[in-house]
């Protein structure tokens, strides 16, 4: 529906979120979790497809793009330089939290 988003993710992208919340915030097992149920309540959760990105510098990316296109995305939201630089794939956009604010005006 025009106004509203929604938000998708996938099983692969939430062992990596989780991986990072451990590793880099140093989350405690507990509050990760908690995070994670969350956001599994307030997602659609898709199986991503198989695909090609042949511009991806970091392969390990990919299932980003597979949860993208299995979602039928309109926008990536990331703060990883490998997929910005690319700004678009297919017709999905691609861009950094902070341009939110211009993407979405009040």
């Amino acid at each position: 529906k025009h106004g509203q988003i929604y938000h998708s993710s996938s099983e692969a992208i939430l062992n990596e979120v989780a991986k990072k919340l451990h590793e880099k915030f140093e989350f405690d097992p507990v509050e990760r979790e908690r995070f994670l149920q969350y956001v599994r309540r307030y997602s659609t959760l898709v199986v991503p497809q198989t695909i090609v990105v042949p511009a991806l510098r970091d392969p390990i990316d990919l299932h980003i793009f597979a949860t993208a296109v299995a979602a039928k995305a309109h926008l990536i939201i990331t703060t990883d330089s490998d997929l910005l630089v690319l700004k678009r794939f297919k017709k999905i956009g691609i861009i950094h939290p902070k341009t939110l604010r211009w993407t979405f005006p009040k």
